[in-house]
């Protein structure tokens, strides 16, 4: 079982260790959603749940926050928003190799914060570009085959631009 949040693997620890407050428990990403939003977390729970679900838990906050807000970004104007932003994270946190799970987040994490400082409409394209990016150099990898395959799959989710919705 891993304890450190710089661990490259997902963690089952329970909420307290050590008297540290373990930042992958709900009451860690509680704490950090209210950091980034004046929202109440009964309002975040219900509008994450699904995307939380994927990450508390498993993986820490500085990582999971920024990745569901984000998903969010990302897939904003897309006509099924919800099931395109679960699909991408449960594709990331549940069929690759942890490591790689941990560096797509970061990078989900990394484009979501520095895209923040740019106009609001390029906001979704500059967080795809970071990860398509990422994604090619995990291609190219020595990664087994079911792994390429969800790579292949998030690769054509985000390549796939968003439609609105019909009229």
């Amino acid at each position: 079982m891993t304890t450190s949040h710089d661990s490259t693997q997902p963690s089952t620890a329970p909420e307290h260790n050590g008297g540290e407050r373990d930042e992958r428990s709900a009451a860690a990403y509680r704490a950090a959603f209210q950091r980034y939003a004046p929202v109440g977390w009964d309002i975040v729970e219900r509008a994450q749940g699904d995307l939380l679900r994927l990450l508390v838990g498993k993986f820490p906050t500085d990582l999971g926050v920024p990745a569901i807000l984000g998903v969010s970004v990302l897939f904003g104007d897309h006509p099924k928003a919800e099931q395109a932003g679960y699909a991408l994270l449960a594709t990331i946190t549940q069929e690759l190799d942890p490591r790689r799970a941990r560096t797509l987040l970061a990078t989900l994490a990394d484009g979501w914060q520095s895209a923040s400082r740019a106009p609001l409409e390029r906001r979704p394209t500059l967080i795809r570009s970071d990860l398509l990016r990422t994604i090619g150099r995990l291609e190219v990898a020595d990664v087994a085959a079911p792994e390429l395959q969800a790579l292949g799959f998030l690769r054509d989710l985000l390549d796939e631009p968003p439609r609105a919705a019909s009229a």
